[in-house]
């Protein structure tokens, strides 16, 4: 059993929660115990920062180059800055999904935060037993929120250093935001499908993988139940580097053979 202890026509509801629409069902967790959303503190923090807001301009202008061309950090940037934007923006997403699943995913119908088709892995928040799945991914959102408004994690100044263990508290974030990917895929997927927004997860875990990936924030290790969709996603990702690359060799090739006269 693959037990995990933590140590430290569609549907216009969801579709319109999904969306972030203004209303107290879909404002996200961090609401309910008067904690602001991340878009209202820490997005406030990042763009009073000239450097941040660069940063948050330059992620705005690229998303017509392919999926995975968002990711990257672009030329000019230090990497701890732009995966701070990127893992903000991941939040940000988690933030509008997770209360649209709470007419589904709710204490009876998922008493344990389970993964796999047999439930062969569990996830508690550290200190539990026991964590259901709600519980436990209203947790996640509250500590995630307030680490991404903590200064000394995050920090806002341009000339402050970011943390010896930023990387380690980043990595650890995003294993947590892939539970709940994981979750939602083996239990709640048919759900979604017959909702019409699987298209809308898919693309937002493709969006996170491409991501962590990219800046190697968990391993292979850490995906396992979710192995089958992440390697069709990144075999996705694989052809569409193949194509892309086969058309600018013959992009070149039209070029010299233009400038030869042919």
């Amino acid at each position: 059993v693959g037990l995990v202890l933590e140590c430290t026509g569609a549907c216009p509801g969801l579709l319109g929660a999904m969306a972030g629409r203004d209303s107290e069902a879909v404002r996200g967790y961090a609401s309910k115990t008067g904690t602001t959303k991340i878009q209202s503190r820490a997005a406030d923090k990042l763009t009073a920062s000239n450097k941040m807001a660069t940063l948050l301009g330059k992620m705005a202008t690229i998303g017509s180059e392919g999926l995975e061309n968002t990711v990257k950090c672009p030329e000019g940037c230090e990497p701890e800055e732009w995966m701070a934007v990127k893992t903000l923006e991941v939040f940000q997403d988690l933030n509008r999904l997770v209360p649209a699943l709470s007419d589904f995913c709710t204490e009876t119908s998922c008493p344990k935060m389970t993964a796999g088709r047999n439930h062969e892995y569990e996830y508690m928040w550290p200190g539990e037993t026991t964590t259901s799945a709600p519980q436990y991914m209203e947790k996640m959102l509250l500590w995630a929120d307030e680490l991404l408004n903590d200064s000394n994690f995050f920090p806002t100044d341009p000339s402050a250093p970011f943390p010896a263990d930023f990387m380690d508290q980043l990595s650890q974030m995003h294993r947590r935001f892939f539970r709940v990917y994981a979750h939602i895929y083996h239990m709640h997927f048919m759900v979604l499908k017959e909702t019409q927004v699987d298209g809308h997860v898919n693309h937002q875990f493709k969006h996170w993988l491409y991501f962590v990936k990219e800046f190697n924030l968990v391993s292979d290790d850490d995906l396992v139940p979710l192995q089958g969709l992440v390697d069709k996603f990144m075999a996705d990702l694989a052809k569409a580097g193949t194509a892309e690359g086969a058309l600018a060799d013959a992009r070149k090739l039209a070029m010299v053979s233009e400038s030869e006269g042919c």
